[in-house]
């Protein structure tokens, strides 16, 4: 009988340890909660400790997270779950409208370092993202369909993503780079562009894609 009960005691001890642990998936977070009050003005050392507190939230929240269920459309009007696509070290890009780098990031540096990609064959796990954020009025809305056929002549494919699946991914500020590697897992958060080095761009994609390796 005391054999049996080892017995049974290992056995469940071995499907325990066989079972999977739940993802730790990326966890919203809403960046108005770390800003100081501003309805009675903000001096500049209490808007830089909110943007600290920002930083450090979106790090705990994000960093060596995995990617939740997000859906974008592609150019050609399909509806992705990224999820379902992504099965190698990956790139989320992300830009906005609103945002006066996005424009040097998406339409001059991203499209460069895509080209020179080619060879290594890593240009299908790069997504530029175009963000609905901030879309208000007709006039925004006239900028985001130019800012979707400037896309539509720089990349082979390029994708959209609403203001409710954006806000999954903690996306703060544009340009916005979210590196992934195989399993999904976040890797490395990355926000703005150096438009005095365009080479700057290039190294961090190679290192964080681990293309070297």
């Amino acid at each position: 009988m005391k054999n049996q009960i080892i017995s049974l005691f290992a056995v469940s001890l071995l499907f325990c340890s066989c079972q999977e642990k739940p993802k730790d998936y990326i966890k919203q977070i809403n960046p108005e909660n770390y800003y100081p009050d501003i309805s009675q003005g903000v001096t500049v050392k209490q808007s830089n400790e909110g943007i600290k507190k920002i930083d450090s939230a979106l790090n705990a929240n994000t960093l060596n997270k995995y990617l939740p269920k997000v859906w974008v459309t592609d150019k050609f009007g399909k509806k992705i779950n990224l999820q379902a696509e992504i099965e190698e070290n990956t790139l989320l890009t992300f830009n906005s409208i609103h945002c006066s780098f996005c424009k040097i990031a998406f339409f001059e540096l991203l499209p460069l370092v895509m080209d020179s990609l080619k060879s290594r064959k890593t240009v299908n796990s790069i997504y530029p993202i175009l963000s609905s954020r901030g879309l208000s009025n007709k006039k925004d809305s006239i900028i985001h369909s130019n800012y979707k056929f400037r896309m539509d002549t720089l990349y082979p494919n390029y994708y959209t993503i609403d203001l409710l699946e954006e806000n999954k991914l903690n996306i703060i500020a544009n340009p916005f780079f979210l590196y992934l590697n195989s399993e999904q897992q976040v890797t490395a958060i990355k926000t703005g562009v150096n438009p005095d080095d365009p080479m700057a761009l290039y190294k961090q994609i190679v290192e964080n894609l681990e293309l070297d390796k």
